[in-house]
């Protein structure tokens, strides 16, 4: 299973019509989703009028495993701006998530928040260069390193510490 998409577009790459998870269609679409590795664990993005907010879920029964902090949406965040960037290690034992700005007029950072699902509590956040923000978003499959994109070129950080280890152009 595989779901991409940009600007409001989602593409499903694979499609299981068996039996459903959730007993009804949901009231507004998710903003993002990706499958743990195993494909146990489904990691969602949803937005409301004032913040994005991430959960992960059991997919065989569509119960809740980790909610985390909602984010707050930045000023003027429309259906467009900012997206959502998640993902998962490929134990399943970390994940990523945080919002990025679309616009290089905004002079605000991006943040990543990485997370410990076992315990369900933050290991750190990463910060973005003001004006670019981030581009991308990975977990290696240890998680034990996070990888992101921006204007400088491919960035891996410590996922426990949030120490910079090396800049790729």
């Amino acid at each position: 299973y595989w779901l991409s998409g940009i600007a409001g577009t989602t593409m499903v790459h694979t499609l299981d019509l068996g039996r459903s998870i959730a007993p009804m269609w949901r009231a507004r679409p998710l903003r993002n989703a990706v499958f743990s590795a195993d494909g146990d664990t489904l990691a969602v993005a949803d937005r409301d009028a004032h913040a994005d907010r991430f959960a992960l879920l059991d997919v065989r029964t569509g119960r809740s495993l980790a909610p985390y902090p909602a984010l707050a949406l930045p000023d003027g965040a429309d259906d467009q701006s900012p997206i959502e960037f998640m993902s998962l290690s490929g134990d399943g034992r970390r994940s990523a998530f945080g919002l990025g700005t679309m616009s290089d007029d905004t002079q605000r950072p991006d943040r990543i928040h990485v997370w410990d699902t076992t315990r369900h509590r933050r290991l750190t956040t990463l910060t973005s260069d003001p004006v670019y923000g981030f581009g991308g978003l990975l977990l290696s499959p240890d998680g034990q390193t996070v990888m992101t994109a921006d204007e400088d070129g491919v960035t891996a950080w410590d996922a426990r510490t949030g120490e910079r280890l090396r800049i790729a152009a």
